[in-house]
């Protein structure tokens, strides 16, 4: 009896649908304009951002540890470089980890710089340690471009501090070239070495390249060593060096110590210390190569160390010392000796006579000395040794010589001794092949002595005389020798 009061199922369904049609004109409209409202928002560097593009770059951390005087302003904390292939790339976004220390009074001391100016400003600093910067468009050249991040005030840094920084994420640097966002390579995350903070810096040593014979002249200047000083955390005034000598008559000797020819402090030795004091203190900036002179010793044996230096750090105003010692090496200093150095080595070898040896002979210490035995070894293949000849200063010299398989000694008459003077003589050890094979080889060095001569032994290798005493080779400076070797 009510049906006229409620609508027909078809009416209601009907009215639904002329409804719906009504709004959905509306409701497309409204997601179209959402759709183009967020793409005008994202721009084209929001859909370029890690995307592939034909742009690179390249980020590059500087990895070393460092070590640091705490009190040392306007230093860098952090290194990187960003390598890009064109002009006008603008660096967007940077975030840089710090770890190790959570101080806003740090931060608020960093600044960004590329080269010498200075980008931007810190704009966040979150719990994390993470540091976000405000770059407001700079723009980056072609090649290399090269970042530090300083500490302006280092009052907020303290000794035994060590600090660590990272560019954590490839997210973390966008690049930005002609709207298109894009990302640099690297391997992440890229971070940098431990940063040690220290109260003040300190100095090591190291042994420099001269080569320095093991047996010196008396009473001449004569360098004896070689070394660098380098110093660690801070540059630095050197003030003093410390070399201790152990050996007979060490004590009273005079010695000097010489940079690029320049005499930089003199002192005599004293108790086993010769205490080096610089009237103009030297500056060391990383390291500083110095040279240990001798200006007249006496006959001994004697073993040199560097022990202690000084310095007055820059940064810190403390002094700096040597933390380890160096040794600088043990000599034997003789009145006078015989020194041998190779001459010209042929290496080429034919049917007939060959230069097989050349000796260069000089007496060192004393206008001359008398040379009465030389000795070979020997050693040969698909040859045959037909006979043996010396020559003086390319000049045939009489000699007594004996050849077996594998030896060669020359000796010289005793009446008449082979005279060798301080302007030094060439010796041509000469040998005569036959019937070389196809694979003929030949070589001989000089033997030198292992043991001292002891009283009128004269089973030595080498043998020679200032006019009263013999001494063989043992200990000389130079030997051995490169050998000779010849072969067809």
């Amino acid at each position: 009896m009510f049906e006229h009061l409620s609508p027909t199922i078809d009416s209601v369904v009907s009215k639904k649908t002329s409804r719906w049609a009504m709004f959905l004109p509306a409701l497309f409209f409204a997601v179209f304009i959402f759709l183009l409202s967020t793409s005008i928002a994202q721009g084209p560097s929001g859909q370029a951002l890690g995307a592939e593009t034909d742009f690179f770059a390249k980020l590059y951390v500087e990895n070393s540890d460092k070590q640091i005087v705490y009190q040392t302003n306007n230093i860098s904390l952090f290194d990187f470089i960003l390598e890009t292939d064109r002009d006008n790339v603008y660096l967007r976004r940077l975030k840089i980890n710090i770890n190790g220390i959570y101080d806003l009074q740090l931060v608020e001391n960093l600044k960004l710089y590329n080269d010498s100016v200075q980008l931007g400003a810190i704009k966040e600093f979150d719990s994390d340690g993470n540091i976000y910067f405000d770059l407001k468009d700079y723009s980056l050249n072609k090649g290399k471009n090269y970042f530090s991040l300083r500490i302006i005030d280092a009052g907020s840094l303290n000794k035994g501090d060590i600090l660590q920084f990272a560019i954590s994420d490839r997210a973390d640097l966008a690049l930005e070239y002609q709207g298109s966002v894009f990302l640099p390579q690297a391997e992440f995350p890229a971070t940098s070495g431990n940063i040690s903070l220290l109260q003040s810096g300190y100095l090591s040593a190291l042994k420099g390249p001269a080569n320095i014979p093991e047996v010196l002249v008396s009473q001449r200047p004569q360098k004896i060593a070689d070394f660098v000083l380098l110093n660690y955390a801070e540059m630095a005034d050197l003030k003093e060096l410390k070399i201790s000598v152990s050996g007979y008559n060490a004590d009273d000797s005079e010695f000097a110590i010489v940079q690029n020819n320049k005499l930089l402090s003199r002192a005599i030795a004293q108790d086993g210390e010769i205490n080096f004091f610089l009237d103009n203190p030297l500056v060391i900036k990383d390291q500083v190569n110095l040279e240990f002179h001798a200006l007249a010793l006496s006959p001994g044996e004697f073993d040199f160390t560097l022990s202690g230096a000084r310095a007055s750090g820059y940064n810190s105003g403390q002094d700096m010392s040597l933390q380890t010692s160096l040794a600088l090496g043990k000599f034997k200093v003789q009145a006078y000796y015989l020194e041998f150095k190779n001459g010209d080595l042929d290496s080429n070898l034919s049917a007939g006579w060959n230069k097989l040896y050349q000796l260069d002979l000089k007496s060192v210490g004393i206008d001359s000395l008398e040379l009465y035995k030389l000795s070979w070894a020997l050693d040969y293949q698909g040859l045959e040794i037909s006979a043996v000849e010396l020559l003086i200063d390319k000049e045939p010299y009489i000699a007594d010589l004996l050849l077996s398989d594998n030896k060669i000694i020359a000796k010289a008459g005793w009446e008449r001794p082979l005279i060798i003077k301080d302007k030094g003589s060439k010796i041509d050890l000469l040998v005569k092949v036959d019937n070389l094979s196809d694979n003929a080889r030949i070589s001989a060095h000089l033997l030198a002595d292992k043991d001292e001569m002891v009283g009128d032994d004269l089973s030595s290798n080498i043998i020679f005389s200032d006019g009263d005493n013999f001494f063989n080779s043992y200990q000389l400076p130079y030997l051995p020798l490169a050998p000779s070797v010849l072969s067809k």
